[in-house]
C-alpha cells in the first residue's frame, strides 16, 4: 500500500513538472520564434513632387508571415536622391510601422528599407508628378550674340523642386533689357517647354525675361547675353607672357566691337605680322566665333610685338603689348663621352629608378608617375605596394635598366636623338624617363668605332648639334678556371668520382676543356665540357693543369690542381624512402639509425647497417617537423627512446612547442605529457650527465630541462645571456654545456656562455675570435687538445678555433681549406674530426671533405662525397663508418645516402 501511494505521488510530481495533459500525455513545446528574412514596403502608386505621402514597412519571414518580435532598426533610401523621410530610420512595432516621405523628383521612383543585417525590401514604382509651376528657366544656345542677328533660346516651366511641369497650360509674355529687341509674341509652352527665336539690337550686357500672363509670380530671366556689333579691332595676347627665340608661343587673337565686346559674328581672315622681321609667322586664318589661337616663333631677342590685321579691311587690326624675347641657349650634348664596351656584356652603367604611380596606371607612363625623392623605395612612402600589371591603387614602380644616358643642354626641349656608326648590337632606345645607348656588343665586333651622335631640339628653324666619339669595344679578358679550393675534392680508391670544372670571365659558352699532367689509373681525360670522372684504382697525389677556351677562342691561363686519391672516403649506400632535408638522424641502441622528419615531412624511417637498407617506421610523428632536435634518452622508464622537440613544418611557418617520443620497440611516436614552455626551431637539445635533456635557443633566452623519468619539461632557474638561434651546444667533460655563437635576428654573435647544471645557471665565457652562425662544435678526446671544443666554420668563414674549459677562452687553430656553413662535423674513432658538406662563401654546395687533426691543429683532405650536400646529417655508426643522409644539392632535396669508411 505504501509503495502504491509513493508511486502515485511520484507520477503526480512528474506530471506537474512536465505539464501532463488530461489524457496523461505531455503538452508539446511552443514553436520556435519566427525569424525575419525580408521587408515588405507598401507605398501609394502615385504622388506629387514636394507633397508628403505615407508608406508602410513590415518584417516578414520566408513564408511572408509578420515577424512581430523583430527588434532591428530600419533605414530608408529612395531612387529619388532628393527624397526626405520622416524619420530617416526607425524601429518597427510588432513587426510593422508607417512612415512619411516627401518625393521631389518627377518620374517613377521607389523606396527601399534595409537594416544592419542585410534584410531589405523595395516598394513598387511610385509615379511622381511635378507640382504646379513656380518659375521659368531660359536656356540660351550661346551667351554671345551679334546685334541684329537672330538667336535661339528655350523656355521651360519649372516647379519648386526643379521638375519640368509638362502640364503647364498658361501663356508667357516676353520682354528684354534691350528696349529695341525683337521678341516672340505671347505663346504657350507645349508640354511645359517652348523653343523661340529673338533678336537683340543694343550692344552690351542684356537679358530676356518671361512672365505668365495670368500670374505675374510665375516668371524667369535669362543669364547675361553679351551683344556685340561688327568687329572694329583685334586684341592680341601671348599665353606664356614671355618668349624665347626658336621656341613656339601661342597667340590669342580676339575680334572686338567698338565697345570691346567679343564680336562673335566676325567672319574675316587674319594675317599675323611682327616687329621681328625674322620671326616664323603662321599662315593667314579665320577666327571661330570671334577668336582663334595661332602658333608663332620669334627669332630675334629683345622687346618685340605681334600684330593681327584683317586681310580685307586693314583698319581692323590690333597689336600685342611688348613681349620680352630672350635668346635661347645654344644646343649642346652634355652627357660626356660614351664609355667603352665589352663584347657579350650589357653596355653602359646600370641604374634603378623608383617612381610613385597613381592607381590603374602602369609604370613608365610619362607624366603619370613621379620620381621618388630620395630615389629609394621608401622615398615614395613605405606604406605603398609595388606596382603590378594593373595596379588599382597608388603604387611604387621599380624601373631597372642599363645603358649610357644621352643628355642635352640649351635649345628648345624636348630633344630627339640619332646616331650613326654605332657598334653592332648597340642602338638608341627611349627607356622612360631617359634616352640611352644600350644593348650588348656582339661577338666578333671588338674594334674602335667613330660614332656620330646627333641631337635635335624642338626649336625652329632646326639647329641640330652633333659630335663624333671614338667608342672602343673590347673582347672580355680570357676566361679563368675557378679554383674555389686549394685541393680538388678528394677521390676515393675504387669508388666512382666525378667533378665538373667551372670558369668565369671570357664569353660563355666555354669549350675545349683540357688538362695536362698524369692522371691516376681509372680516371679518364677531362671532357670537352669540363668533367673529370672515373674510378681510380691507386692512391696518391697527381698534379694537373686545366685550361678552357671561351666562345671567342680565348684560352685561359693554366690553373694548377692537385688531384688526390685517398684510401678513405665515401661510397654510395642505398636510398631513403623519401627525400629529406633539415631532418634528424639518431643512432639507436641496436645500431640502427632513426631518420625523422624534414622539410614538410612527418614520416620517419630506420637505417639498418647490416642490410644497408632504409625501412619506414610503423608510425609517423604527430606533425611535419624540420629544424627540430632528436636526442637518445639513457635513463628512466624512457631509456632507449628518442626525444623529438620543436621545429616547424616548412620554412616560414610557425615554430612548435610540442615534443614527442619515439619508441624503437613498436616503432611509434607519442606526444610527451607536456609541451615546452616556448615554441622553438633552430634550437639545441643536449643530453646531460644525469640523463636529463637541456633545451636551449631557438630565438629565445628561455631554457628548459626534460626529465625522462617524468616526461615533463621545466624551465631552468636562470635564462641564457642571449636569445640565440642556429648556435651550438656541447656537453663538456666537466658536465657543463658550452653554447657558442648563433644569431640574434640577422646579427651573428661572437659571444659564448656556459650552463652549469649544478647551479642551474648560465654565465658568459670569454668571446670567440670571430662572430659565427651555422657553425659546428665538436668535443675533442685525443692528443694535447683533448677536452677542448673545436668550433669550425659558419657563414662565409673558413677559420676555426678551440675552446679551452680551463680558462674559458678561445684561440685560433688551423683554418679549413674552404669556408663552410650548414655542414656536419663528426668525431671519428681515431680522434680526428670529419667536416662534411655545407655551403662555401659563394653559396656553392660542397662535395669536398676535410679532416681536422687535434694533435697538429691542421686540416687535411680525404675522399669527397659522391654528391654535394648541405642541410644533411652525418652519424658515426658502431663500426666506425659515417652515414651521411639527405640534404640538398644544386638539383633539390636528396633521398640518397653514402658511407664514409
Amino acid at each position: 500500500m505504501k509503495k502504491s501511494l509513493l508511486f502515485l505521488l511520484l507520477v503526480s510530481s512528474l506530471c506537474f513538472l512536465n505539464a501532463c495533459g488530461s489524457a496523461g500525455g505531455t503538452v508539446p513545446p511552443p514553436p520556435p520564434p519566427l525569424v525575419a528574412t525580408h521587408f515588405s514596403v507598401t507605398a501609394p502608386a502615385s504622388a506629387t513632387a514636394g507633397t508628403a505621402v505615407s508608406f508602410m514597412v513590415t518584417a516578414l519571414d520566408t513564408s511572408n508571415n509578420v515577424v512581430t518580435n523583430y527588434a532591428g532598426t530600419v533605414n530608408f533610401t529612395s531612387t529619388d536622391s532628393q527624397a526626405m523621410f520622416a524619420p530617416l530610420s526607425s524601429t518597427l512595432r510588432n513587426g510593422t510601422g508607417t512612415f512619411s516621405v516627401t518625393l521631389k523628383t518627377s518620374g517613377q521612383q521607389t523606396i527601399t528599407a534595409t537594416d544592419a543585417t542585410a534584410l531589405a525590401g523595395t516598394s513598387g514604382a511610385i509615379n511622381v508628378s511635378p507640382a504646379a509651376s513656380t518659375h521659368f528657366s531660359i536656356a540660351l544656345a550661346n551667351d554671345f550674340v551679334s546685334a541684329g542677328t537672330a538667336f535661339q533660346f528655350s523656355v521651360t516651366a519649372i516647379d519648386g523642386n526643379g521638375n519640368t511641369v509638362t502640364s503647364y497650360t498658361g501663356t508667357v509674355h516676353f520682354s528684354s533689357s534691350d528696349g529695341q529687341a525683337a521678341l516672340p509674341a505671347n505663346s504657350m509652352l507645349p508640354n511645359g517647354v517652348g523653343n523661340f527665336s529673338g533678336t537683340l539690337k543694343t550692344l552690351g550686357r542684356q537679358t530676356i525675361s518671361v512672365v505668365d500672363t495670368s500670374q505675374n509670380s510665375i516668371n524667369g530671366t535669362s543669364n547675361v547675353i553679351y551683344v556685340s556689333g561688327p568687329a572694329t579691332h583685334f586684341s592680341v595676347g601671348n599665353t606664356s607672357g614671355g618668349a624665347t627665340t626658336r621656341g613656339p608661343i601661342t597667340l590669342i587673337v580676339t575680334a572686338l566691337d567698338v565697345s570691346n565686346n567679343l564680336s562673335t559674328g566676325y567672319s574675316g581672315t587674319v594675317k599675323i605680322s611682327s616687329s621681328d622681321r625674322n620671326a616664323i609667322l603662321p599662315a593667314n586664318g579665320p577666327l571661330n566665333s570671334g577668336l582663334a589661337n595661332f602658333q608663332f616663333t620669334f627669332e630675334t631677342s629683345g622687346n618685340q610685338t605681334i600684330t593681327a590685321t584683317d586681310t580685307v579691311t586693314l583698319a581692323i587690326t590690333g597689336a600685342s603689348s611688348p613681349i620680352a624675347v630672350t635668346a635661347s641657349a645654344p644646343l649642346a650634348i652634355s652627357s660626356g663621352n660614351p664609355p667603352n664596351g665589352t663584347v657579350g656584356s650589357s653596355y653602359g652603367p646600370g641604374k634603378t629608378i623608383y617612381e610613385r604611380c597613381p592607381g590603374d596606371v602602369g609604370p613608365g607612363r610619362g607624366g603619370s608617375c613621379v620620381p621618388c625623392v630620395p630615389n629609394t623605395f621608401a622615398g615614395c612612402g613605405s606604406n605603398l605596394p609595388s606596382c603590378g600589371r594593373d595596379s588599382a591603387v597608388a603604387c611604387i614602380a621599380t624601373i631597372v635598366y642599363a645603358g649610357f644616358e644621352l643628355t642635352g643642354a640649351g635649345g628648345i626641349p624636348p630633344y630627339s636623338w640619332s646616331a650613326s656608326s654605332l657598334p653592332p648590337g648597340l642602338a638608341i632606345k627611349i627607356q622612360y624617363p631617359e634616352t640611352l645607348i644600350n644593348g650588348t656588343p656582339t661577338p666578333g665586333t671588338a674594334a674602335t668605332y667613330q660614332t656620330k651622335i646627333m641631337l635635335n631640339d624642338s626649336g625652329l628653324p632646326p639647329a641640330p648639334f652633333s659630335m663624333t666619339y671614338s667608342v672602343v669595344i673590347d673582347n672580355p679578358p680570357p676566361p679563368v678556371v675557378n679554383a674555389p679550393l686549394s685541393l680538388l675534392p678528394g677521390a676515393t680508391i675504387n669508388q666512382p668520382f666525378s667533378y665538373t670544372f667551372s670558369a668565369t670571365g671570357g664569353l660563355s659558352p666555354y669549350q675545349n676543356w683540357s688538362e695536362m699532367g698524369t692522371l691516376p689509373v681509372g680516371i679518364a681525360p677531362i671532357t670537352s665540357s669540363g668533367v673529370l670522372a672515373g674510378t681510380p684504382t691507386v692512391t696518391g697525389t697527381f698534379p694537373i693543369s686545366v685550361t678552357v677556351e671561351d666562345s671567342l677562342g680565348q684560352v685561359s691561363a693554366a690553373q694548377d690542381f692537385e688531384f688526390q686519391v685517398y684510401a678513405h672516403g665515401f661510397k654510395p649506400d642505398g636510398a631513403m624512402g623519401a627525400a629529406r632535408t633539415n631532418h634528424t638522424a639518431t643512432l639507436l641502441a641496436d645500431g640502427t639509425v632513426l631518420l625523422a622528419g624534414g622539410l614538410g615531412l612527418a614520416s620517419a624511417e630506420r637505417y639498418d647497417p647490416g642490410t644497408a637498407k632504409f625501412m619506414p617506421t610503423t608510425g609517423s610523428m604527430s606533425m611535419a617537423r624540420s629544424g627540430h632536435t632528436a636526442t637518445l634518452l639513457t635513463t628512466g622508464p624512457n631509456a632507449g627512446k628518442v626525444l623529438i622537440t620543436g621545429g616547424q613544418a616548412n620554412s616560414g611557418s610557425a615554430a612548435y612547442a610540442t615534443a614527442e617520443l619515439f619508441d624503437p620497440g613498436p616503432g611509434t611516436f607519442t606526444l610527451t605529457i607536456g609541451s615546452m614552455s616556448v615554441a622553438r626551431t633552430g634550437h639545441n637539445a643536449t643530453l646531460l650527465s644525469d640523463g636529463t635533456v637541456l633545451i636551449t635557443g631557438g630565438g629565445t633566452a628561455t631554457a628548459e630541462l626534460f626529465d625522462p623519468r617524468t616526461g615533463i619539461f621545466t624551465t631552468t632557474k636562470d635564462t641564457m645571456t642571449a636569445a640565440r638561434s642556429n648556435d651550438t651546444a656541447t656537453l663538456l667533460a666537466n658536465g657543463k654545456v658550452l653554447i657558442t655563437g648563433g644569431f640574434i635576428g640577422a646579427t651573428e654573435l661572437a659571444t659564448a656562455e656556459l650552463y652549469d647544471p649544478v647551479a642551474d645557471s648560465f654565465a658568459a665565457t670569454g668571446p670567440m675570435t670571430v662572430p659565427r652562425g651555422n657553425q659546428t662544435a665538436t668535443l675533442l678526446n685525443t692528443g694535447a687538445n683533448s677536452g677542448k671544443v673545436l668550433i669550425a666554420g659558419g657563414n662565409n668563414i673558413r677559420s676555426a678555433e678551440l675552446y679551452d674549459p680551463t680558462g674559458e677562452t678561445f684561440s685560433s687553430t688551423g683554418p679549413m681549406a674552404t669556408a663552410r656553413a650548414y655542414h656536419d662535423a663528426i668525431l671519428l674513432g681515431d680522434g680526428t674530426v670529419l667536416m662534411v658538406g655545407g655551403f662555401d662563401a659563394n653559396n656553392t654546395i660542397l662535395s669536398a671533405v676535410e679532416l681536422y687533426n687535434p694533435t697538429s691543429g691542421t686540416y687535411a683532405g680525404t675522399g669527397g662525397l659522391q654528391t654535394p650536400r648541405a642541410y644533411g646529417t652525418a652519424t658515426l655508426l658502431k663500426d666506425g663508418t659515417v652515414l651521411v643522409t639527405g640534404g640538398v644539392d644544386p638539383g633539390g632535396m636528396l633521398a640518397t645516402a653514402e658511407l664514409y669508411q
